[in-house]
């Protein structure tokens, strides 16, 4: 048995799709040691049983966390470290979320606690319905109802950046430039980064990166079924790679492994963190 337990759904409310990827339940009876993967989301996290301790780079000390908060966009080096039977629930959160006016302004270059951005009560009163049963499909009812109601509790979002965003993604996949981004977008190429970097905390060009390596990785990962071998990515590419080797290039780049040497190292079907 891996160490490592991952259970996952969808957000069930149509609402949050566009903004919420997936709840992950994740728990190990062991401490462990896990590295973020790069992937252009944010996370969140709600701690259910022990404590969760981060390290921002390599040379850093661990910090404890508190039990509920987020993750800055995941890059290189972020680390973390849980205690013996440990548990909790990663919320895998869209980018476009960052356009709604509760995320706006903040300084997501540090975890930061829920109660930081969210209503304090409404935060208590998920906490203790979380802490009332251990069904991840109660647990998913009560999490839906909390971000359908404090993600959108302040306005709408910024279209024009939500426009950035989707053309990035989709330009991610077809190899679009950094240039052709901006006059999609009407603005010149530093505006496009200046305005970007605000928001996100890194450039475009690294956020589409980032897009493009983790949905190769899932596309990979759904079609090996943990059998990945020397030799058999080429036929499982296809998300903007021009072929094999520019595939272990970037991947090498990004992660600081080889494909072979990431893949082995993931829990499962999960492609947003490893086991170190």
């Amino acid at each position: 048995m891996h160490p490592v337990q991952v259970k996952e759904l969808a957000p069930a409310n149509p609402l949050l799709l566009g903004y919420i990827e997936t709840y992950k339940w994740i728990s190990a009876t062991e401490p462990l040691i896990v590295r973020t993967i790069p992937n252009g989301r944010l996370d969140a996290w709600i701690s259910l049983k022990g404590r969760f301790l981060w390290q921002q780079n390599a040379i850093g000390d661990f910090q404890i966390l508190p039990e509920s908060g987020f993750f800055p966009l995941t890059r290189l080096g972020n680390r973390a470290k849980t205690e013996k039977n440990f548990s909790c629930i990663s919320i895998k959160i869209f980018p476009h979320a960052l356009t709604l006016p509760v995320m706006a302004d903040q300084q997501l270059n540090q975890p930061i606690g829920l109660p930081e951005i969210f209503d304090t009560k409404a935060c208590d009163i998920l906490k203790q319905q979380l802490n009332s049963t251990s069904d991840p499909l109660e647990h998913r009812n009560y999490l839906d109802q909390f971000f359908a109601r404090e993600l959108f509790r302040k306005g709408v979002p910024d279209q024009w950046m939500r426009d950035v965003i989707t053309a990035l993604e989709r330009g991610a996949a077809a190899q679009m430039t950094m240039m052709e981004i901006a006059e999609q977008n009407h603005v010149t190429i530093k505006t496009l980064e200046r305005r970007f970097k605000k928001v996100f905390g890194i450039s475009p060009k690294l956020f589409a990166d980032l897009i493009r390596l983790q949905e190769t990785a899932k596309n990979i990962r759904q079609d090996k079924q943990n059998s990945l071998t020397h030799g058999d990515l080429a036929e499982a590419l296809g998300f903007g790679y021009y072929d094999q080797s520019h595939f272990v290039k970037a991947c090498k780049k990004i992660t600081g492994l080889t494909p072979k040497q990431l893949f082995t190292r993931l829990p499962g079907q999960v492609t947003d963190f490893l086991v170190e």
